[in-house]
């Protein structure tokens, strides 16, 4: 702020003007929560034959994508201060939510019993993510 330098009206409104909004960028910059990171989509063709590991393998980077997508849902959702949020296909927030839970517990969860239940569908890799599983549960 030198005063030698002369504004017009109007360059002194515009400069005052975008002082708040100049200020409120830095901010969100440098103060704003981060969305947490999803990954890649285990569903995609591309990433289930890169990853050909084994169908419990597959199952648990499933759980662990869903949990992170519903992290992401609750985030928003908390991020939205009660105002609802729905996608173009009608679902809200809390629908999404409620879908992933569901999938997470019905589906996932299943799919991993049946597995662990019938040998034939494990691969050797499966039997290694068993034993190391038991392992950190010890």
């Amino acid at each position: 702020m030198d005063p030698s330098i002369k504004f017009t009206k109007d360059e002194a409104i515009k400069i005052l003007n975008q002082i708040p909004e100049e200020w409120y960028n830095v901010y969100s910059k440098l103060e704003a929560r981060a969305y947490p990171q999803i990954g890649a989509n285990p569903l995609s063709s591309e990433f289930v034959k890169q990853h050909d590991s084994g169908y419990l393998i597959l199952l648990e980077r499933l759980r662990i994508f869903s949990q992170k997508l519903q992290d992401v849902c609750n985030d928003l959702e908390s991020r939205v201060q009660g105002k609802n949020v729905f996608l173009p296909t009608g679902e809200s927030l809390g629908d999404l939510i409620d879908l992933l839970q569901g999938i997470k517990k019905y589906q996932i969860s299943v799919l991993r019993q049946y597995v662990l239940l019938n040998p034939e569908y494990q691969t050797p890799l499966d039997e290694i993510f068993i034993y190391s599983y038991l392992q950190e549960i010890d």
